[in-house]
């Protein structure tokens, strides 16, 4: 007998799901972006946030680099535009992301590494209708 059953009155066997509806897990991806400077070791944390496909995880993620690239040298601007028109790039993201697997892209600016990343993780929902993330 699961745990969660319950009997009746008569001795007769209720089952009950394994999990109460505000304790469902469901797939996600979490988003990340971090700026990390190589030379003292310390990162920043600019933005997170979980989004429900690898789609809507490459839309976040070129939405960062866009706003990334608006902030950087010419020369680094550029690569990081480069890569927002990369439809090979965004292929194997969106594969990678499918896959399970996680999906990081570098932005190098001189002294500064901007490291976008998205993997796939399980969120628990609750009842208020928030969520909280498991890695």
């Amino acid at each position: 007998m699961h745990p969660n059953d319950a009997r009746r009155e008569d001795g007769s066997r209720v089952a009950a799901a394994p999990y109460a509806a505000a304790d469902r897990l469901f797939a996600a991806y979490w988003c990340e972006a971090v700026a990390h400077l190589p030379a003292s070791g310390r990162s920043f944390w600019l933005a997170a946030g979980p989004v429900s496909s690898p789609r809507e995880a490459l839309g976040w993620l070129t939405d960062r680099a866009e706003r990334i690239a608006e902030q950087l040298d010419p020369s680094a601007a550029e690569a990081a535009r480069v890569w927002l028109v990369d439809g090979w790039a965004h292929q194997r993201m969106l594969l990678a992301l499918t896959e399970g697997s996680l999906f990081m892209h570098t932005i190098a600016d001189e002294g500064v590494r901007h490291i976008l990343s998205a993997r796939p993780v399980q969120l628990q929902a609750q009842a208020h209708k928030t969520a909280s993330m498991t890695i």
